[in-house]
C-alpha cells in the first residue's frame, strides 16, 4: 500500500489505491481529526483527494486510512495505517 500521492493533475501519481489483484478493496480515510474524508471500494475507484461528499480537495497533510482487502479465494486482510496527501491540484 502506497503512503504517499500526489493529486497535482500531472498525470502520475493522482490517485491512492492499493494494487494486487484483490477483489475488493474497503478503505474509510480519516483526517488528522477523526474525520471521515473518503469511503468506497478501492477496486472502484482510487482516492482523488477530494471529500466524498463535498468534493471539495482536501488539505495537503497526513491521513489515516482503514482498509480491508479481499483476495480470489475470500480472505479478508485488515490493514491500517497512515498516507501523505501532498502537491494537491489548487
Amino acid at each position: 500500500v502506497p503512503n504517499v500521492f500526489t493529486p497535482n493533475g500531472d498525470g502520475t501519481n493522482d490517485h491512492w489505491f492499493p494494487t494486487g489483484g484483490f477483489i475488493s478493496a474497503m478503505v474509510r480515510i480519516r483526517n488528522r481529526w477523526g474525520g471521515l474524508v473518503f469511503e468506497g471500494d478501492m477496486v472502484q475507484r482510487g482516492w482523488d483527494g477530494r471529500h466524498f461528499l463535498s468534493g471539495n480537495y482536501c488539505s495537503d497533510g497526513v491521513y489515516f486510512y482503514e482498509l480491508t482487502l479481499t483476495t480470489s479465494a475470500g480472505t479478508a486482510l485488515p490493514l491500517s495505517g497512515y498516507l501523505h496527501l501532498q502537491g494537491r491540484r489548487p
